[in-house]
């Protein structure tokens, strides 16, 4: 059985297509229900102020949960 993500965890955020959201710490890999996501095709990254700022590029994730791997 699948589940999404529980919107109310405060871990959890929403990231629209096309606007950047903040990671903190180091990434490992952005992972959806399929697999692993590709720099460059599904996201693009950029290290900002010491933070890592990730856009998703992919119209095809629209809607879907995806689970940022951070050390």
């Amino acid at each position: 059985m699948e589940r999404r993500l529980d919107i109310k965890d405060p871990q959890v955020r929403k990231a629209p297509l096309g606007e950047p959201f903040f990671v903190e710490g180091k990434l490992k890999a952005l992972v959806d229900r399929y697999g692993k996501l590709k720099e460059g095709r599904d996201y693009e990254e950029l290290k900002e102020n010491g933070q890592l700022r990730i856009v998703f590029v992919n119209d095809l994730l629209a809607g879907v949960d995806v689970l940022a791997v951070v050390e």
